[in-house]
């Protein structure tokens, strides 16, 4: 019998099982660069693996190390590639409501509020 593959891919926040596929399949899929590092696979009746995990996926797969890690850990093509950031960022104020002074501080005397009535009930209940 054929050994028959599961595959647990990740998305929007959620695990989706697919499969059975075969060994063929799955070498095929991850060639094309079918799956991302945090998917997992199962050979039939075994531990899920994550593809993170090279060297057990070559256990698994009959693929080399090496082939494996130029597909998942590609090398960058310039250094600029590995220095340019990816994530823009903003300036982000250091108080919720930066711009209204009023809203400053009804946020404050909220905070002091809540930390007041925690405290207020901690001694109520101490004896």
């Amino acid at each position: 019998m054929q050994p028959q593959f599961l595959i647990r891919k990740l998305e929007n926040q959620a695990f989706s099982i697919r499969g059975p596929y075969s060994l063929k399949q799955v070498q095929n899929l991850i060639q094309q660069n079918s799956f991302h590092l945090m998917d997992e696979i199962c050979l039939h009746n075994n531990y899920w693996v994550s593809f993170y995990e090279v060297h057990e996926l070559e256990k698994i797969l009959e693929l080399k190390e090496e082939t494996l890690r130029k597909i998942f850990y590609p090398e960058p093509k310039t250094q600029e590639d590995v220095t340019k950031p990816d994530i823009k960022t903003k300036n982000i104020p250091i108080l919720i409501f930066e711009k209204s002074k009023l809203w400053n501080l009804l946020f404050i005397i909220g905070v002091l509020l809540c930390v007041f009535g925690f405290l207020w009930v901690l001694k109520s209940l101490s004896f």
